[in-house]
């Protein structure tokens, strides 16, 4: 019996290590920049962005970010074409551009989500968030539903909440921890990512918690068929793929740098599909934009 469980272990690890990273974006909240990395690990793409929490890949091909003070979009050839520029008292950890072209930004000094026309100055709409705290503990990422509506999360409340037009709070779920990013998935669900909590949690519409992964919960198989433990960290942004399964941002902030994975995909049975462990060139990262990014929720 335990030779033939030695086999199926070996059966699992290959089919584990089969499986390629994509190409991936990412905020490395840390080391003070975004980059693109490459199946392989190499960097092809880079820019300076202190303290980034949110990045993506827009439509044509240029790259939306935050940094500590404001948001920028750069093209492959590493231009800035766009700019927001926030006060230098504020702090911004989300952004997204929208379907109309304006680009929905978080500031936390004045807690509030606005969107900002595409000549990066005007604002066009504010919306207060009900956070509460010092400054640094409002609020991290944030996302305009499909609906309209604001969906964040207040960290220090550990509170996810759904903002209508007006700015009311519709829908609202408690959360392990201190959470950090939320994303409305198709079928009505919420996945939050729950920072020190070390938890990922998914939320129905009845803020009932559906599915949970806990701090050490997770199970790698490596090449040779040993099972181990991944701890999950500080639980930054959280993609949900096509395939059911889901991207985590782990980050090895708080203790932990140089520990660990930074990135994993993760199976609805908490399995380890496969994880990024790349201390040379990251130290932290908090936000991450898989591609392509066709039925990423995010």
């Amino acid at each position: 019996m335990k030779s033939l469980w030695a086999v199926v272990l070996a059966v699992v690890a290959a089919n584990a290590q089969a499986v390629q990273r994509p190409t991936i974006l990412v905020a490395d909240y840390s080391g003070g920049r975004v980059a693109r990395v490459l199946p392989d690990g190499k960097v092809d793409w880079e820019m300076p962005a202190p303290n980034s929490t949110d990045v993506w890949q827009l439509p044509n091909g240029n790259i939306l970010y935050s940094w500590i003070r404001g948001v920028r979009e750069a093209t492959p050839d590493r231009k800035i074409v766009w700019e927001y520029k926030a006060a230098d008292n504020e702090e911004v950890y989300g952004c997204q551009r929208l379907a109309d072209g304006n680009t929905l930004v978080g500031e936390l000094a004045s807690c509030r989500a606005i969107e900002v026309a595409p000549d990066g100055k005007t604002v066009v709409k504010e919306v207060k968030l009900p956070a509460t705290g010092a400054q640094h503990a409002r609020y991290r990422n944030l996302r305009k539903l499909a609906n309209g509506h604001i969906l964040f999360v207040a960290l220090s409340e550990g509170m996810v909440k759904e903002l209508d037009d007006a700015g009311q709070v519709v829908w609202s779920v408690k959360a392990v921890g201190n959470p950090f990013g939320a994303s409305r998935l198709p079928n009505g669900n919420t996945l939050v990512g729950c920072g020190d909590g070390h938890t990922i949690q998914e939320f129905d519409k009845d803020g009932k918690a559906v599915w949970q992964v806990n701090e050490n919960d997770l199970i790698w198989v490596d090449e040779q068929g040993r099972e181990s433990v991944v701890p999950l960290r500080f639980v930054g942004n959280c993609q949900r793929l096509p395939n059911g399964n889901t991207v985590v941002c782990n980050w090895v902030g708080h203790g932990f740098m140089g520990r660990g994975p930074h990135l994993m995909e993760i199976t609805p049975d908490k399995k380890v599909v496969w994880r990024m462990d790349d201390h040379q060139q990251f130290k932290a990262i908090a936000g991450a934009c898989v591609l392509p990014i066709d039925g990423v929720t995010r």
